[in-house]
């Protein structure tokens, strides 16, 4: 849920995850139209998107929305930034999770690239649409976020 620099693949030294905003220590909200601040001591920051953002997007369906995330992996390195669909604020780690396995139970591959599979699958007590990927062999689930549609 926490989001990092990825070590290995096709997504080496890139932001991935962060679909969630776990309070802690180490998150630092941004404010609207603003960036982190280089010499902040979080490795992870948040805010979501606003009119002035190219990708802005109301509120989505079920809660879902976009937001900009920067992650580093020390206070030393420099902020990398990404974009991503967050889950609704008001659900927690527990909630995704159920959210996440229910979904895998009626998802449908969509494609494979790079060694993994992308699945879809839609939540049948939220109506959430989940996109995972998997391992293709162990079905093994890398990461889940939620698909941003519109409301």
């Amino acid at each position: 849920f926490l989001g990092g620099i990825s070590k290995a693949g096709y997504t080496k030294d890139k932001p991935v995850g962060m679909h969630i905003i776990t309070p802690g220590s180490d998150l630092d909200s941004v404010e609207p139209d603003q960036s982190p601040n280089e010499s902040s001591e979080k490795t992870r920051a948040v805010r979501p998107l606003t009119e002035n953002d190219e990708g802005y997007a109301p509120s989505g369906k079920n809660g879902v929305y976009k937001a900009k995330v920067w992650l580093r992996e020390t206070k030393w390195n420099k902020w990398k930034e990404k974009e991503s669909t967050m889950f609704p604020t008001n659900w927690d780690a527990e909630k995704i999770v159920d959210v996440i396995s229910r979904s895998y139970d009626v998802a449908k591959k969509i494609g494979a690239s790079n060694g993994t599979e992308t699945w879809e699958g839609r939540d049948p007590v939220t109506g959430s649409m989940i996109v995972m990927k998997c391992v293709p062999v162990s079905g093994e689930v890398i990461t889940a976020y939620p698909k941003y549609e519109k409301p």
